[in-house]
């Protein structure tokens, strides 16, 4: 239903609800995607170019108990032997908390702490205009900023910017430029 062209979708946390989570492009042929389990009800899906591992998920909302910090666990199981990767992540937690330190702890780093110069992490949650509405009233009324719940994660790949944009969500959207070609031209 997104419009962006061919890739390979699988149930998520709401497949009733049509709610899938996938990995699509126009650059590469994203068929042989993995799809690992991140109990309860979440999955994790990964895709490789070459020796780049390509993650990508959506951690459990919760405001208290060990489910996130066990499928960051999980994720972390799986891309343990990857070389390089990414991992794309809208974590429903903040930069300090658990799951996300978890996934550092792993060697990742957010690819808007690896350029050169910097950049603040953007706030992705509820900031987007067409969806404010919808907001639930707490994010509205004592966040209206937003917060910084969203994320790309890089393991050994250059990263030459990394960016947030506008676009059909209820998030902003995140970006990052990798410079690949070294570890691409060695496979």
């Amino acid at each position: 239903l997104t419009g962006y062209g061919p890739g390979t979708w699988q149930p998520h946390s709401r497949p009733k609800h049509g709610e899938r989570i996938g990995m699509f492009g126009n650059r590469v042929d994203v068929d042989n995607v993995e799809g690992i389990k991140l109990p309860p009800g979440k999955k994790a899906i990964i895709t490789k170019i070459g020796p780049i591992a390509i993650a990508g998920t959506h951690l459990k909302y919760q405001l208290k108990g060990p489910e996130r910090a066990n499928q960051a666990t999980k994720l972390m199981e799986r891309m343990a032997n990857e070389e390089y990767g990414v991992i794309m992540l809208d974590a429903n937690s903040l930069f300090w908390q658990k799951p996300r330190r978890i996934i550092e702890e792993a060697g990742y780093r957010s690819a808007f702490k690896l350029l050169t110069k910097p950049k603040l992490r953007p706030r992705t949650i509820h900031t987007v205009k067409h969806y404010r509405e919808n907001a639930p009233f707490l994010t509205r009324s004592l966040i209206p900023g937003g917060l910084s719940v969203d994320d790309i994660y890089v393991k050994n790949i250059p990263v030459l910017d990394a960016y947030h944009f506008e676009g059909d969500s209820d998030h902003r959207g995140l970006g990052a430029t990798l410079d690949a070609t070294g570890i691409l031209a060695s496979d």
